[in-house]
């Protein structure tokens, strides 16, 4: 072949036109990779609606190799102008799903220049994300005062205890109740799976009639960790009942105040302090990985 001859069309290279993906298409490869791996229904929808938003905001289906830092700082402004958002939580988490799909594309050369994600600066807070599957009656053991969780948001079962306060509530609810042992045990009128957007609303409803302003359903689980807490309940066994993998996720849903400055009463043979308050002994055991006694 003499040089500048051309014998016909190139197969490989990195810059062919052929090569380049649509948003939709990467978007597309990226959630069937996650249904490979098994993923909750809830992240899959969490990040059909994200990308929509996203996909909304560039206005038509682009190339992935136009994407960089500068469109991810103009959609920012977007969700801010536009959508008339300012809280800094909620714009990082249109972010945070869209980002897996970013840096996936990176990854397999659809992004050409690799960059980090922008955030907007907020105090940190974290939510859970609940499952499909929810508690059905059979969960419920009376006699052994147990509810047994068998689907969670680490996918990993676990046993809730029943409190004695809470015991006549839901033998009374249970009677009321009176459905079949694979029923769900929170329902609606219908008999069928108890939306969550109809759950926060009583709740809401529920709190707002106490004067009580601020609402959610994760704001009861702080509550009572917190509460746990100060009425000094083992790190141990709190950590097996709410599910938490490590003490430092546990320690982030625990809500000091002012007054849970403690005096020093000791201190230990190994120069350890000992407190008598619990947050403090909590926040020790974290920060050391031991217990004391």
């Amino acid at each position: 072949m003499n040089r500048g001859e051309i014998v016909g069309k190139r197969s490989f290279g990195k810059n062919l036109a052929q090569e380049r993906k649509l948003y939709s298409e990467l978007y597309k490869e990226f959630v069937n990779q996650l249904k490979i791996k098994g993923r909750a229904e809830q992240t899959l929808i969490s990040y059909h609606y994200h990308n929509k938003y996203f996909m909304d905001f560039l206005g038509e289906d682009v190339y992935c190799d136009s994407i960089t830092l500068s469109t991810l700082e103009d959609y920012i402004s977007y969700i801010q102008d536009k959508k008339k958002i300012e809280n800094g939580t909620t714009i990082n988490s249109y972010l945070r799903n869209v980002s897996p799909v970013i840096k996936y594309g990176i990854r397999k050369g659809c992004i050409l220049k690799d960059f980090a994600i922008p955030e907007v600066t907020v105090q940190e807070t974290f939510k859970e994300i609940y499952t499909k599957d929810e508690l059905k009656v059979k969960s419920v053991d009376l006699l052994n005062r147990t509810i047994v969780l068998n689907s969670t948001k680490n996918k990993k079962a676990r046993i809730v205890p029943i409190s004695s306060s809470f015991l006549e509530v839901i033998e009374e609810y249970l009677n009321m109740r009176n459905g079949n042992s694979d029923d769900y045990l929170f329902c609606s009128v219908y008999n069928t799976m108890l939306a969550m957007s109809s759950l926060q609303k009583s709740v809401k409803i529920f709190c707002n009639e106490r004067a009580i302003d601020k609402t959610s359903l994760h704001l009861f689980r702080h509550t009572f960790i917190t509460n746990a807490v100060n009425k000094n309940v083992s790190p141990l066994i709190l950590q097996r009942i709410t599910g938490h993998s490590t003490m430092k996720e546990l320690s982030r849903y625990y809500n000091a105040k002012t007054t849970d400055i403690f005096i020093v009463e000791r201190i230990g043979k190994d120069g350890v302090c000992i407190h008598t308050g619990y947050s403090i002994y909590l926040a020790k055991a974290i920060e050391e990985h031991i217990f004391l006694c």
